[in-house]
């Protein structure tokens, strides 16, 4: 009995897991496949008309764009000035040992200096790959964060204005799927969230196998 109390532990998570992840996947992209009539009058199959739809849509091309360019800009600006940060560990400025007392300053990169590499040398070679970990870590959990924690700013903020032009993806899905009750389209969006997401994570992991350094 004692073999099976780890798997029966585990059970409840099993079950959250199954109910508000795969669940929600899945008939989102059961409903991504037919045109769902407003106030319950049913819903008819139509295939891949949905993402075909969305693909010839102006508005949401517009807000896959002004997605792409909205984390890049906010992942690229916040990941930047973390590193930069982090730099002052290592670099000869006022306060220095204060910051060192907090976060341990690894051997290598005295012996770096000891030995004359150069500053951009101990940077790219030395201190970039010890950071590598937690540095493409937070670039993907970013990228997530940002794209849905938009919602809030944008609706509270422009509402998708002026006209379309901060309006984005996760906007997009919240006014197709509430404000003009296109279920299925709604769904269609959700679905291609759910592959680039996985796709994001896919690249994240190519890339960590051959650029990302355990110590």
């Amino acid at each position: 009995m004692r073999k099976w109390t780890p798997y029966f532990l585990l059970v409840p998570t099993f079950i959250i897991i199954v109910l508000f992840i795969y669940m929600p996947a899945g008939v989102s992209l059961q409903t991504s496949l037919y045109r769902v009539l407003p106030f319950g009058r049913g819903m008819r199959y139509i295939g891949l008309q949905n993402f075909l739809k969305l693909f010839a849509n102006s508005d949401y091309l517009y807000s896959v764009r002004f997605t792409i360019l909205y984390v890049a800009t906010t992942v690229g600006i916040t990941i930047l000035s973390s590193f930069l940060l982090a730099l002052l560990m290592v670099k000869k400025i006022p306060g220095v040992r204060f910051y060192r007392t907090l976060i341990f300053a690894p051997y290598a990169i005295s012996s770096a200096t000891i030995e004359g590499a150069s500053s951009m040398d101990r940077t790219w070679k030395i201190i970039f790959p010890m950071v590598s970990p937690i540095t493409f870590y937070l670039v993907i959990m970013n990228i997530v964060s940002t794209m849905f924690s938009s919602f809030a700013i944008i609706d509270v903020m422009t509402k998708g204005g002026p006209g379309q032009y901060t309006t984005n993806m996760i906007y997009r899905l919240y006014l197709d799927g509430f404000y003009f009750q296109k279920a299925g389209v709604a769904s269609a969006q959700s679905v291609i969230l759910i592959a680039i997401m996985i796709v994001v994570t896919m690249v994240y992991f190519k890339v960590g196998e051959r650029y990302v350094h355990y110590q």
